[in-house]
């Protein structure tokens, strides 16, 4: 059954941030393949990077690098691109934002807050079974803890800003972030389009893209 997609002149830049085991790959990889965006998986890289070096830390930092070249090709698509990795802090956010931004791109941050118990279990004991588990680093509690303490939470005065439950399902999840995505194109801009009607009125048009913060 051919997937469904989201229309729209101006593309959409989507960031998935989450303290690590909170769910962010298990949304991004259902919402990518629902809705036909790109998906750059950091955790692909990091498993590929991980048989170079048995420091989580030097993984994921070299992870990230490959992410950002991969990332600098998406933007040039023009297409809908969905990004998910270990972007804790609030620079490192705002700047990958502020590339799309500068590409054209609409944005949004989609937060996947789940409780730490339940991320931290998920964190230490992945399960390779798993589609979302199968690429993600475990993880030991000091590193779970120091990455947690590291973790900034996104400004829902600042941030183009929608949040779900890493222990829902997709269904709920991706409701939730349509009706998100919806918003913002109906709270798009409008254009005067520069001709005149037969009653001497010039018409305007709505234009569908998301408002872009």
């Amino acid at each position: 059954m051919e997937r469904s997609g989201l229309s729209g002149a101006q593309p959409l830049f989507v960031l998935v941030v989450g303290t690590p085991g909170s769910g962010k790959s298990f949304f991004a990889r259902q919402f990518a393949d629902s809705y036909r965006f790109f998906y750059v998986e950091t955790g692909r890289f990091e498993n590929i990077v991980s048989t170079l070096s048995s420091s989580n830390k030097e993984v994921i930092a070299t992870a990230k690098l490959i992410t950002d070249a991969i990332l600098d090709q998406a933007l040039r698509s023009f297409k809908h691109i969905i990004l998910e990795g270990p972007y804790y802090s609030a620079r490192d956010r705002e700047e990958i934002l502020s590339r799309a931004r500068k590409a054209g791109f609409g944005t949004l941050i989609v937060w996947v807050q789940t409780d730490l118990e339940t991320s931290e279990y998920r964190a230490l004991n992945r399960d390779r079974r798993r589609v979302d588990d199968k690429y993600s680093l475990s993880f030991s509690q000091a590193e779970f803890a120091q990455m947690t303490r590291a973790f900034q939470k996104p400004n829902s005065n600042k941030d183009n800003l929608v949040v779900v439950s890493g222990k829902h399902d997709f269904k709920s999840q991706g409701v939730i972030v349509l009706k998100k995505i919806a918003g913002m194109y109906v709270n798009g801009a409008t254009e005067s389009v520069g001709v005149t009607n037969n009653s001497g009125t010039t018409p305007k048009r709505v234009v569908t893209r998301p408002v872009i913060r």
